[in-house]
């Protein structure tokens, strides 16, 4: 997380910030979901591979957020 963020998080209200967050993130689900084998091989030769496996980069910045709100 980034010192901004971490600035701010404990000012966030957790069910408005889930409000905001949760259709970007399934935008950004659907534009992976979009991209070719191609388009996706591309990625992980561009070293972030990671995008193209949302589950674990989501998981990480969970487990930010929950560091930084406990």
């Amino acid at each position: 997380m980034n010192p901004t963020l971490q600035a701010m998080a404990p000012t966030l209200d957790p069910a408005a910030t889930t409000a905001a967050v949760e259709p970007l993130s399934a935008r950004v689900d659907a534009t992976i979901a979009g991209l070719s084998a191609e388009q996706r091989a591309e990625l992980v030769d561009a070293g972030v591979g990671y995008v193209v496996a949302r589950w674990a980069h989501r998981e990480d910045h969970i487990a930010q957020i929950e560091a930084v709100l406990d």
